[in-house]
């Protein structure tokens, strides 16, 4: 195996590399091991997670286990506040959980949470210390909360003490200490504020007229829904104010509400903003174009892909729209030689839809076999591994290698073969 294709398995938590490293030598592949030891590779790491556990798994069955065990704790003092410093943090709880008393000091002398994903990390306190590391946990992201309080997100520290203690003992442990502690206090009020705040969609149902003062400040997400659910008419109101602005930002927020329903006018305006220059414009106008069909979507979605352009990873759903025979092979051609992580991930989401819309049986098992090994996403692979097993097509070497796969959901399909 080249290091190149190590590289692969190993940012895609496949389980194939860890099945590798059972009966190879893998120290030629030291700095690409080490380079995923201290990086999160997962694509969606709010569904998938950080790699930590997987490659702790990794780690544990190369020569050098001691080399990465050290750099990962000398890593800590770097902090950080995204996903790579969250992976690393919890590497570091599983190697003290294994007796590396020196992991163990360095989460505690290194925890200085930030306001993205110091809840995350504070979670390595209630693995590694229970109760008492939920109070320590809780105390710090209070102080955060004290000073930016509507920055700070704490979320996942409260989920975590709910799921490992039960929510009325993670309450009462809480709220004895917030007595004594103003910074525990601090994050016992965010929690009570969560549970109380109405995230209800208020933009459903309004007319075009009423959503248009309200535009600027609507994430996408609630752009994308107002458009799924308006009527006709006021659809075609959002459309002509797309066609009558310049601005790009204007035309960004018009172009998602056009993601789920197709645009009513002729795709001209779609198809001229989809060869912007600007990344989220193009790949909006892309998105909406694959709500069309037109002749003129079909030549855009060939063109995307010959020309390896922005928004690309919709070519697929274009195709979708617009049918022909050979587009099962051209779309499979298209996801396995697609080089950029982040497109190859989204074209296999597509491809997959394709095949249930347009069903072929007689390629569908090669289809699969190639998403399984080159998706690069572990949460995406259990649909995959599924419908494999669903089609009697599971071989033994993939059940073998799911086993040690990145993603929990995949083990378990495989745990009663093996």
């Amino acid at each position: 195996m080249s290091e190149l294709e190590f590289q692969e398995l190993i940012q895609a938590g496949h389980g194939r590399a860890i099945v590798y490293a059972q009966e190879h030598d893998v120290s030629e592949f030291r700095e690409v091991i080490l380079d995923a030891c201290l990086h999160c590779y997962a694509l969606e790491p709010s569904f998938e997670g950080t790699r930590a556990d997987y490659m702790w798994e990794l780690v544990q069955r190369t020569p050098d286990r001691e080399f990465y065990e050290e750099q990962v704790i000398e890593s800590l003092r770097k902090g950080g506040d995204d996903w790579s410093a969250a992976q690393r943090f919890h590497l570091a709880a599983l190697m003290a959980l294994a007796g590396n008393d020196r992991a163990r000091r360095a989460v505690y002398d290194n925890f200085k949470p930030g306001p993205q994903h110091g809840d995350q990390i504070a979670r390595e306190l209630l693995l590694l210390d229970g109760l008492p590391g939920l109070l320590l946990a809780a105390a710090k992201i209070g102080e955060l909360l004290l000073h930016y309080a509507g920055e700070v997100k704490h979320g996942m520290l409260w989920f975590d003490a709910t799921e490992r203690f039960g929510e009325a003992v993670a309450r009462e442990a809480l709220t004895e200490a917030a007595t004594t502690d103003a910074r525990i206090a601090a994050f016992l009020a965010a929690v009570e504020a969560e549970s109380a705040r109405d995230y209800r969609d208020t933009t459903t149902g309004l007319t075009y007229a009423e959503l248009c003062p309200l535009l600027g400040g609507l994430s996408a997400q609630r752009l994308r829904a107002w458009g799924a659910k308006a009527t006709p008419n006021e659809l075609e109101a959002a459309a002509r104010a797309l066609v009558a602005t310049d601005d790009p930002e204007d035309q960004l927020r018009h172009l998602r509400i056009f993601a789920r329903r197709p645009f009513p006018f002729e795709p001209g305006l779609l198809l001229r903003l989809a060869r912007s220059s600007e990344t989220e414009l193009a790949e909006a106008a892309c998105l909406a174009a694959s709500q069309i069909c037109h002749p003129a979507v079909r030549e855009l979605a060939l063109a995307l892909m010959a020309d390896h352009r922005l928004g690309r990873e919709w070519a697929i759903d274009m195709l979708s729209e617009n049918v022909e025979p050979g587009d099962h092979e051209l779309a499979l051609h298209w996801f396995a030689s697609e080089p950029d992580r982040q497109a190859r991930h989204r074209l296999g989401i597509h491809l997959e839809s394709f095949w249930e819309r347009y069903p072929k049986p007689e390629l569908e098992v090669e289809m699969l076999e190639t998403v399984y090994r080159r998706g690069p996403c572990c949460f995406c692979r259990t649909d995959t591994v599924e419908r494999l097993m669903e089609l009697g097509e599971l071989s033994p070497e993939m059940r073998r290698e799911c086993a040690h796969d990145a993603e929990d959901e995949v083990r378990e399909l495989v745990l009663p073969l093996m």
